[in-house]
């Protein structure tokens, strides 16, 4: 078989239960504590690929600056490319940083840290990680609501 399919997986995945329906030590060697993004890389290259049909590639999808950052992002892009895993997804995890707005904060200096945050995230991307990018299918910068921070309502409220 000729025909590829592109597949991602979410570092989110690698979760040891916390939030959500399950308790919070549901797998507690998948904590951020025992499980950092290499190891993820790992367990992909380990456990799921050998798994799939070998038409199927896969990409991987992280978050700045909690799964890859400026120490850890040329270390991450070497794994990736010995696994054979494409860069699928990233963006900006601000709402760990900007929970009132971020980039659309009523505040011009959170704009500006959540604008700088966010500038980083993609050139991390471009610079250090660009070659985990698959040659026909490069990765996705998804600036999601998370990405800006969580409060979005508060622009809306502040101009009215």
């Amino acid at each position: 078989m000729n025909i590829k399919s592109y597949h991602s997986i979410c570092a989110w995945t690698f979760n040891s239960g916390k939030g959500g329906f399950t308790p919070p030590d549901t797998r507690p060697g998948w904590s951020s504590e025992q499980l950092d993004t290499i190891g993820k890389i790992q367990l992909i290259q380990n456990k799921i690929k050998p798994r799939l049909p070998e038409h199927i590639e896969l990409g991987f999808e992280i978050h700045y600056d909690y799964e890859y950052n400026e120490q850890n992002a040329s270390a991450i892009a070497d794994a990736m490319v010995k696994s054979g895993i494409s860069l699928a997804m990233a963006t900006p995890g601000a709402h760990r940083h900007f929970p009132y707005g971020g980039i659309a904060s009523p505040n011009p200096d959170e704009r500006q840290m959540a604008d700088t945050y966010a500038k980083q995230a993609v050139r991390l991307v471009y610079e250090k990680m660009k070659k985990t990018w698959h040659a026909e299918v490069p990765p996705t910068i998804v600036l999601w609501n998370g990405s800006y921070g969580y409060d979005l309502a508060s622009v809306g409220i502040y101009c009215h």
